[in-house]
């Protein structure tokens, strides 16, 4: 069973990340969804070059976004997905660009990348 002996810290208890950013505007900022492609293994095969966003987002399909976050930007054309949340961008990973607005922020436990809770800002080219 993994960690049945405890973490590797001090105390053996779990520990958080600190380097999280709690200002968050919901006027003007988006929540970064960074999940694998539902058609293909990993980014080997077809990629996706798209943004997909809630078509109440205020921007035309297919218009040409440049997301930014405090690491980067990418530009990517937006396709509408009514099943995503209105302050919420969806990129699948595999996606171009991607990893310029994701922090080389590594957990404690197995050095793995983290992409959880990344706001990025969206705006027309």
């Amino acid at each position: 069973m993994p960690y049945l002996e405890g973490f590797d810290t001090d105390d053996g208890q779990f520990l958080f990340l600190e380097e999280y950013d709690f200002d968050f505007n919901m006027e003007e900022d988006c929540f970064l969804i960074t999940p694998k492609s539902p058609r293909s293994l990993n980014s080997q095969f077809e990629r996706e070059s798209k943004v997909f966003m809630h078509p109440s987002c205020g921007f035309e399909e297919g218009t040409l976004l440049r997301l930014s976050s405090v690491t980067g930007s990418v530009t990517l054309p937006l396709e509408y997905d009514d099943r995503l949340l209105e302050n919420c961008a969806l990129i699948y990973a595999g996606t171009p660009g991607l990893n310029n607005l994701t922090p080389s922020v590594l957990s404690y436990e197995g050095k793995n990348a983290c992409f959880q809770a990344n706001k990025i800002k969206v705006e027309t080219c």
